[in-house]
């Protein structure tokens, strides 16, 4: 009886995260038809996590919304282009530019938005002005952060850019040192799941 009521249990588990992946795949799909490419807009969220560019600082802002013109459209996870410094858990208000991901222009090329996608990321932003709503920080994630850079910079040190890329990316779930080859690879040889970890889970910043 017990086996029963486990497996009639799991099977509803199941069901309902099934229908819960259709509705967001559904609403992501809703929100970007009513999107042009390169439009303004203006978004705001939490930061969740971030990660050192070459030229400027990838932010993910969860809990978010995109505000273009009079709509505004609810999102799972963006990914925004930042100059200015902020910290994990402040809440931010950002004007600038709305991208929709792009998919691979050709076979064997790195496909940005099945990658993205996968990790419940819907649009590249690119700030321009930030506002921040609050400046409350999550200080373990920062300090997981910080740690994060200095085993980076220790693998950009010791080892070639391809292992240093491909190690932090397994290893800490940062993907600043990846070459687009190497991601196209993994996507190639049916493995590209590994790229969408998140590290280990003590370092999932």
């Amino acid at each position: 009886m017990q086996g029963i009521v486990y497996a009639v249990t799991f099977s509803v588990i199941f069901v309902l995260g099934i229908c819960h992946m259709q509705n967001a795949i559904k609403s992501h799909q809703a929100v970007e038809s009513l999107l042009e490419d390169g439009e303004k807009a203006a978004v705001w969220g939490t930061v969740s996590k971030k990660e050192e560019g070459a030229k400027s600082t990838k932010i993910y802002l969860k809990h978010c919304n995109l505000r273009v013109e009079e709509k505004q459209l609810p999102c799972r996870q963006i990914l925004v282009y930042l100059n200015t410094d902020v910290s994990v858990g402040n809440i931010i208000y950002v004007n600038g530019t709305v991208k929709t991901l792009e998919p691979a222009r050709n076979e064997g090329n790195f496909d940005e938005k099945n990658f993205y996608e996968s990790q419940g990321t819907d649009f590249k932003f690119y700030g321009e002005t930030v506002q921040f709503i609050s400046r409350d920080t999550d200080r373990f994630a920062e300090f997981l952060y910080q740690k994060k850079r200095e085993v980076i910079q220790l693998y950009q040190k010791t080892m070639g850019a391809e292992t240093a890329g491909v190690l932090s990316t397994m290893v800490l779930g940062d993907r600043q040192l990846l070459e687009p080859e190497i991601k196209s690879l993994y996507q190639k040889t049916g493995i590209s799941h590994i790229l969408a970890i998140s590290g280990v889970k003590t370092l999932k910043l």
